[in-house]
């Protein structure tokens, strides 16, 4: 959980990076509403998880991916980064 905390951190970090004017409200970014988009899908997968719901598991991982591919776009980094790293 702690590594999760840590990327979610930064994820926004970067996703608020995209401000340009510091009276705008992060939360009206498109980075940052993609990125919380995918936070969303991550939590749904780890609730799933737990109950041990192959199901719902398999679809926020779709959805999650997805989610990540839109959000990764956004900030300009290329999605084979995140692939690499596994």
């Amino acid at each position: 959980m702690g590594a999760w905390n840590d990327f979610s951190s930064a994820g926004y970090l970067l996703a608020n990076a995209f401000r340009t004017n510091s009276s705008r409200s992060p939360d009206k970014l498109p980075a940052v509403k993609k990125w919380k988009a995918f936070q969303k899908e991550v939590n749904s997968l780890m609730k799933s998880v737990v109950k041990k719901d192959a199901k719902k598991s398999l679809d926020a991982y779709k959805a999650g991916s997805l989610a990540l591919e839109s959000y990764l776009d956004e900030v300009d980094l290329p999605n084979a980064l995140i692939v690499a790293s596994l």
